[in-house]
């Protein structure tokens, strides 16, 4: 089993490198909506010039609590689902979130651990969005 995991991780890399080689790998500021997206370095600014109306939201399912970005609220995407996977009611989102401290008028950044949290910080995204949040943002590479 280790041989083929070894084996995958190699052909990635091989696959990478391939594409850095030939140009199909594109920096984050080309993408048509790349301000969905936040580095870092933005993310560092904010964070330094104290920036209000600002949530940042660890989308974390596991993780040391001391191990975060500075500021941010530790929300899981699980709460937010009933146990069918589906989106609790809009009036049940709204009332947690609400309690969380989100808004509509905010600025959100959500990361998590994008090796371990299957696509969290995307999931809280789309909840958002879909809830009407108008200024979300992923925190590009997650906490990785």
């Amino acid at each position: 089993m280790k041989k083929i995991t070894n084996g995958l991780w190699c052909l990635l890399l091989v696959t990478m490198v391939a594409l850095l080689a030939t140009g199909c790998v594109q920096d984050s500021t080309s993408y048509p909506n790349a301000s969905l997206l936040i580095t870092g370095d933005q993310l560092e600014e904010l964070i330094s010039s104290q920036t209000t109306n600002m949530v940042i939201i660890d989308a974390r399912d596991y993780g040391n609590a001391s191990q975060k970005v500075p500021g941010s609220i530790n929300l899981r995407w699980k709460e937010f689902v009933n146990s069918s996977v589906n989106l609790k009611s809009v009036a049940e989102l709204e009332k947690l979130l609400g309690a969380a401290g989100l808004s509509r008028d905010k600025k959100i950044i959500i990361y998590d651990n994008a090796m371990h949290s299957w696509g969290s910080a995307g999931r809280m995204f789309w909840m958002l969005e879909y809830l009407g949040c108008d200024d979300v943002h992923i925190l590009d590479g997650g906490w990785d």
